[in-house]
């Protein structure tokens, strides 16, 4: 099991994420990743903390994309 770290999810969630994260991610295992409550809640409160606009609904709904796809049940 891999827990996924805030800094990590962060990386992601980029317009360019860093070729090395995401080359790293593509060669695992969805059902080896894990993030925990806890990194929800640091990533969903660094996107309440912007200024609402375009950039904070992208972020918003890649976020809830992402773990619903990757994440949700589990």
């Amino acid at each position: 099991m891999i827990i996924l770290d805030t800094n990590v999810i962060s990386e992601l969630m980029r317009e360019v994420p860093d070729e090395r994260v995401s080359s790293w991610l593509t060669k695992q295992k969805m059902l080896n990743l894990a993030i925990t409550t806890i990194t929800i809640g640091e990533i969903q409160y660094g996107i309440k903390r912007l200024d609402r606009g375009k950039r904070r609904d992208r972020l918003a709904d890649h976020f809830t994309g992402f773990v619903a796809q990757g994440f949700e049940g589990r």
